[in-house]
């Protein structure tokens, strides 16, 4: 997601500034890889409001107070969350936990359309001087 995330920081330049934007990517659409697991964002990164998802991501947000860590056999590792906390005045401020797959679906449609090219790669370069 980092392509995506500096694809619309990019574009979300003054028109006169942005410069032109592609992301090659070598899945051949948004959907084909399986993007599993979910990432824990904090509701207080700037750069996430920089970008205007940060509001979307909240509308995504799945709550969360407890969380488990599991050995492969099964047995418990480890837990923590504000479950196992003595209880206190809830912050209005917390983590937003969003699947990976709903993130990059924000971002997605952050960008314009063309500046993600699917089942690409780049093959080499070559340097220009600027004029």
């Amino acid at each position: 997601m980092p392509r995506l995330s500096l694809a619309a920081a990019l574009q979300a330049q003054p028109p006169e500034t942005c410069p032109r934007v592609i992301v090659l990517e070598r899945d051949p659409g948004s959907a084909a890889r399986r993007q599993g697991y979910g990432v824990t964002l904090s509701e207080t990164n700037a750069a996430l409001d920089g970008l205007g998802i940060l509001e979307e991501l909240r509308k995504r947000n799945t709550k969360s107070c407890a969380h488990w860590t599991f050995h492969s056999t099964g047995r418990v590792l480890g837990y923590y969350g504000a479950a196992f906390l003595e209880k206190r005045a809830p912050s209005s401020l917390t983590n937003l936990r969003v699947p990976r797959n709903e993130v990059r679906e924000v971002l997605l449609a952050r960008l314009k359309p063309g500046t993600v090219r699917f089942g690409s790669r780049a093959s080499g370069y070559r340097e220009v001087e600027a004029a």
